[in-house]
């Protein structure tokens, strides 16, 4: 049993009594019966709904009442305690595990958003005689790492200076820019912008010299420079399929030939997979609206979701992809079904770690569980408002295998039910045991931001 995180879920799968269910028996019984898997028997046990008692006694005595709370607790298709489990609330940032699940039903995890890169005019002695053009595809973590390998891999192709302006075409955005709470966004050129100052060294600022200085040593300094403006494109350059990995055939990713101009770069994001860990243990809100948007908005991601779980309207509605807002309702079963139902098409996309492949993990991950206190191995997705703290995924337990959870709460005192979130959790584990043997997990894989290797010279 040693290390059955960093080998995957499926080994505590199928050395925890009953937890193999999930995915074995649970995938027949899902198709025979549809989304009732997901919550089964609705007989919680006595001594695990004793403790989810306790804690909203606890959140009572505190002065946060426990009819604005709602919890869900199951292992395999067995709810082992709940409170209001079938009422509608926010969810805060929980939404972001229904944008993941949405994503990996529209993209491979694999998929990589393009940016291209064009020119209108002739290179010679270093200088472009035009435009640089720039087409966005998409790229939710397009940061400054990124526009140093750019403009390296600009100046390998022989280009020092530009005659001409900077030309967005389409929605292309930088290091999370727009801020998605922001009432007043800038123009579509910030992201031009941005990008203008990122390849050219003599333009950056401390931070930017900092950033540099955080990627692999020996990676040049670019000197780009554009003479002219950053403005957005007057005409449209032809469209092949959006968002598609390019490929040797004539459709899918590949660029209609432009008379007077070509393409000079295809920069490839982060895949997916990467893209997806980085939204959730950052919570970032711009990543996860990027994503939405490209999917249709979040009423037609919740739509997607409703029609892959079974669940209705009621418990399910999604405004946007972030969690952002008042908006965004679930109940706490239906974000445990799609926690569940995530896990499930991670195993079937061969991601044998699951959910931990995209959740934080205590003892091992930072960002939004920095400070937590909950125990290790749990995979986690925190949701925050002024007015909610969340929290769902699994807990590791010996008696039930892996429990899935959502604890969604509505107070202001956001610090007091996150410190009663990670009792509750502590003491329920306490309860069930601790996973069999120590949970071994490997160290985190830090994506490998600004790798030159993602943009790929085109000779036309």
């Amino acid at each position: 049993m040693q290390g059955f995180i960093g080998t995957g879920l499926a080994t505590l799968l199928t050395l925890s009594p009953g937890v193999d269910l999930l995915h074995q028996g649970a995938v027949t019984y899902l198709n025979r019966v549809g989304s009732s898997w997901f919550w089964g028997p609705n007989q919680a046990e006595p001594q695990a709904q004793e403790t989810v008692q306790q804690y909203l006694d606890r959140l009572k005595a505190a002065g946060i009442d426990p009819a604005e709370q709602g919890l869900w607790f199951q292992a395999n298709w067995r709810v082992l305690a709940q409170h209001q489990g079938d009422r509608p609330l926010s969810a805060a940032s929980l939404t972001k595990v229904a944008t993941s699940l949405a994503a990996l039903e529209t993209w491979d995890p694999n998929h990589q958003f393009i940016t291209e890169i064009w020119a209108d005019g002739p290179i010679a002695q270093g200088t472009l005689q035009g435009n640089l053009i720039v087409r966005g595809g998409g790229d939710p973590m397009f940061v400054w790492e990124e526009a140093i390998a750019l403009g390296n891999a600009l100046q390998q192709l022989g280009i020092n200076r530009v005659t001409g302006d900077l030309v967005i075409e389409g929605r292309f955005e930088m290091n999370f820019l727009p801020d998605p709470e922001d009432p007043n966004p800038p123009g579509p050129a910030l992201g031009g912008t941005l990008l203008r100052q990122g390849i050219n060294g003599a333009a950056w600022s401390p931070l930017l010299t900092r950033v540099h200085g955080t990627m692999p040593p020996g990676t040049p300094k670019p000197q780009v420079v554009i003479a002219g403006t950053v403005r957005p494109a007057l005409d449209a350059l032809p469209s092949a399929s959006p968002n598609q990995l390019p490929n040797a055939t004539a459709t899918p990713g590949t660029t209609t030939p432009v008379a007077g101009r070509r393409l000079l770069i295809r920069h490839r994001s982060l895949p997916l997979l990467s893209l997806l860990k980085q939204m959730n243990l950052y919570s970032n809100n711009f990543m996860a609206e990027t994503l939405a948007r490209q999917m249709g908005g979040g009423v037609k991601v919740a739509q997607q979701l409703r029609s892959l779980t079974g669940l209705s309207e009621t418990e399910l509605r999604s405004l946007n992809g972030s969690g952002l807002g008042q908006g965004n309702a679930f109940s706490p079963r239906a974000i445990t079904a799609i926690g569940i139902a995530l896990e499930r098409r991670l195993q079937v996309l061969g991601i044998p770690e699951g959910v931990a492949a995209l959740l934080p993990m205590a003892g091992r991950d930072r960002g939004t569980i920095a400070r937590r206190k909950m125990p290790t191995g749990s995979a986690v997705k925190t949701g925050s408002l002024f007015n909610v703290s969340a929290l769902s995924g699994f807990l590791p337990t010996r008696d039930r295998g892996l429990v899935w959870f959502s604890i969604q709460n509505r107070s202001t005192k956001v610090n007091s039910l996150r410190a009663e979130q990670d009792k509750l959790l502590t003491d329920l584990q306490t309860q069930w045991g601790g996973p069999p043997q120590p949970v071994v997990i490997p160290p985190p894989i830090e994506p490998f931001l600004g790798d030159p290797s993602r943009n790929e010279p085109i000779q036309t």
